[in-house]
């Protein structure tokens, strides 16, 4: 367990550095960067606005946990996605 958390914890630090280091290549200030990367998508006033873009992909990752631990494979996930925007917005176009 605390194998694991390390492991996150060095992959932060690791991902913070290439972050900090893209900023520094392009002019930005690193820590700006690194703040409005957490507060950005995080502040009280933005996590109606992440979670909202994240639901598709959270309603298409518990649809294939199930399949996954019972070790069969399920790839058609992203293509029913797409296939759902399209026909929403086909039956948004021809009810309106």
């Amino acid at each position: 367990m605390l194998n694991n958390f390390l492991l996150a914890l060095l992959f932060l630090i690791i991902l913070a550095a290439i972050v900090g280091l893209l900023a520094l290549i392009t002019g930005a200030n690193p820590l700006n960067v690194l703040y409005w990367i957490l507060w950005g998508g995080f502040s009280p006033q933005q996590i109606p606005e992440t979670l909202l873009r994240a639901s598709p992909i959270l309603i298409i990752a518990s649809g294939l946990a199930i399949p996954y631990m019972a070790k069969v494979w399920n790839i058609g996930s992203e293509g029913q996605l797409i296939f759902g925007a399209i026909g929403t917005a086909w039956i948004g176009i021809h009810l309106s």
